[in-house]
């Protein structure tokens, strides 16, 4: 996406003007997307089985956005949540880049975006739930997990394209 000026992202904005309007049983996902086959595939059993095995053990996530993340990856995937599918309006930007990115791409379709967009979108969202979920999530074991994303980052870059 193109660099920022300030804290606001004014697409996450518009999008935020917009959510009172979006109908949120009318989403896409990954599973929607084709184009997507090559690189989820390999990846995506692992992630929702990973996402799901957080979630069961949510007594111990202490914060309502990992939750949430987990939920919209589990989503975003083609998945459903162990509970309902439900959407809830979303916080600070500052707060939230992971989250907009999910649902502003899972409700595209209602909502104006320029191809430049959609694709910057995607892939923020691609690196989101293959490389960030899991380091974001197990980051109290920070060491062998950041050697791990590095490591994850490393041979993704060679083989993710869109």
């Amino acid at each position: 996406m193109s660099p920022l000026s300030a804290p606001e992202v004014l697409l996450f904005k518009r999008f935020q003007q917009q959510w009172l309007f979006i109908d949120q049983g009318n989403f896409s996902t990954s599973a929607d997307a084709s184009e997507l086959t090559h690189t989820l595939d390999p990846v995506k059993v692992h992630i929702i089985d990973f996402a799901e095995r957080q979630l069961a053990a949510s007594e111990k996530l202490i914060r309502d956005d990992y939750h949430e993340f987990l939920e919209l990856s589990i989503i975003f995937l083609g998945g459903s949540p162990q509970t309902s599918i439900h959407f809830i309006v979303t916080g600070p930007m500052h707060h939230a880049r992971w989250m907009y990115s999910l649902k502003v791409w899972m409700f595209r379709s209602q909502f104006r975006l320029t191809a430049f967009e959609e694709k910057s979108l995607l892939q923020m969202c691609l690196f989101a739930v293959i490389l960030y979920l899991r380091a974001w999530l197990t980051a109290a074991s920070a060491p062998r997990h950041d050697l791990s994303l590095l490591q994850d980052l490393t041979n993704t870059g060679s083989t993710m394209k869109l």
